[in-house]
C-alpha cells in the first residue's frame, strides 16, 4: 500500500499506475499470510517443547507480565527492545508474542532489520499466572 500526499495529481505525477472505468460489482479477496507470521500450531509446539535453539519473546508491558508469562519466555517490553537487544541471542530463532499481535509485529520488524531470525504470533494471547496460555483468532473476539 502506498500513500502520497497531494491526491490523484501527485499520484499520477509520481508515475504510479491508475485506471479508470466502471466500478466493479464484486470484489474477490484472497487472504495471504503476512511475512514473518508463525502459525498457532508451530507456536504451541515451540512454547511447550522449550527448544534451546529458540527464544520465546514476550513483548507485553511490565503491567501485563505481572499477570503471567509463558513458561520459559523472556519478557522485554516492546518499548524497551532497542535498548535491550543484547539480551536477545542472535543466531537463534526468536518467536515473539504480545496480547494482540500488534507489538509483536513491530518488534519482529525491528529484529528482522537487525539480522535476527524471527517470527511473530498474530493472535490474541491470554497468559495465565501459572505460565499456561490461551490463543484466539482476532475474529473470535469480535
Amino acid at each position: 500500500m502506498k500513500v502520497l500526499f497531494g491526491g490523484l495529481p501527485a499520484w499520477q505525477k509520481a508515475g504510479f499506475r491508475t485506471s479508470m472505468g466502471s466500478t466493479p460489482q464484486t470484489i474477490a479477496y484472497t487472504s495471504t499470510p503476512l511475512e514473518g507470521v508463525v502459525d498457532t500450531k508451530e507456536f504451541i509446539q515451540v512454547a511447550t517443547a522449550r527448544n534451546a535453539d529458540t527464544i520465546l519473546l514476550d513483548v507485553r508491558s511490565d503491567e501485563e507480565v505481572v499477570e503471567g508469562v509463558v513458561t520459559g519466555a523472556v519478557a522485554i517490553p516492546a518499548d524497551e527492545i532497542m535498548g535491550r537487544l543484547a539480551e536477545i541471542p542472535n543466531g537463534k530463532q526468536v518467536l515473539i508474542y504480545c496480547a494482540s499481535g500488534v507489538r509483536a509485529a513491530m518488534v519482529y520488524s525491528l529484529l528482522k532489520d537487525r539480522g535476527f531470525s524471527a517470527k511473530y504470533l498474530d493472535k490474541i494471547v491470554t497468559v495465565q499466572n501459572d505460565g499456561s496460555f490461551i490463543i484466539q483468532d482476532h475474529s473470535q473476539n469480535l
